[in-house]
């Protein structure tokens, strides 16, 4: 056991992580799908505004979706809980975790 702790060398004290998520992360990243033709970023933005804080946004017009990335993961749930299947603009969203 000795010869181990000696090849294992030391070991470093971390400091203690907090349960706040990291912002940003890859884990928080939804597809909306079904969007209407007259649907813009900026009407995505605002759609997903009371969820949280949007990030990065990918608008395909022509293909009537959106991959969009939300400060934290709890954001992007929620989003995707209240929106999936939801009627806007005549169309039923369909929306999806790519996590």
């Amino acid at each position: 056991m000795e010869r181990l702790q000696g090849i294992q060398g030391p070991t470093p004290d971390l400091p203690p992580l907090d349960n706040a998520e990291v912002k940003f992360s890859g884990r928080s990243r939804l597809y909306v799908g079904n969007l209407a033709a007259s649907t813009t970023e900026e009407t995505i933005k605002e759609m997903m505004a009371p969820y949280g804080e949007v990030g990065e946004v990918f608008h395909d017009k022509e293909k009537k979706f959106a991959f969009l990335k939300f400060a934290t993961r709890h954001e992007a749930e929620k989003a995707r809980k209240e929106l999936n299947g939801q009627m806007k603009n005549g169309q039923q969203l369909k929306v999806l975790n790519l996590s």
